[in-house]
């Protein structure tokens, strides 16, 4: 990683290939895709952000090795940011949201989610999450010179 001042080498293969997979998991998943409050139920929304949160540690084992200096190189740096931003939602959301849905009874899972007294502070909390992985996408974008999948959403 440059410091200020440096200009900063181009990226290595592994590092271009990485940001292009963790760029294509979330572009296609609900982390940087907006989640309309009368679509899509907050529990599958919950299951994607697992999702993406298992690929990191998958893109990271599978196209990255340190840098010739040691250091952590951007896409690695990015990965920790997004599995850090995932990781805060999800304990913060998940006990509660499955601990709702345990109590169903029956009812159909989308009308039980509005029902729910936290939901539209989830979907706010999510919407954060979006706005903030969506900059990372796009880092990953400018990282690995690939034109953006998800540019202009939550601008």
């Amino acid at each position: 990683m440059a410091t200020t001042g440096q200009i900063a080498p181009p990226p290595r293969n592994g590092e271009r290939e990485a940001a292009w997979q963790l760029h294509v998991e979330l572009a296609t998943r609900i982390t940087v895709v907006a989640l309309p409050d009368d679509s899509g139920t907050l529990i599958e929304a919950l299951r994607s952000v697992d999702a993406v949160s298992l690929r990191l540690a998958e893109i990271a084992g599978d196209y990255l090795v340190p840098g010739p200096t040691g250091e952590p190189d951007d896409v690695l740096s990015i990965i920790a940011e997004v599995g850090d931003t995932l990781d805060g939602f999800t304990l913060t959301w998940a006990g509660p949201l499955r601990a709702w849905h345990a109590v169903r009874a029956g009812q159909d899972m989308a009308g039980h989610e509005r029902a729910w007294p936290d939901a539209v502070r989830m979907r706010s909390d999510l919407a954060a999450v979006q706005s903030r992985l969506t900059v990372l996408a796009n880092r990953l974008a400018d990282i690995g010179d690939f034109a953006s999948l998800v540019r202009g959403e939550h601008a």
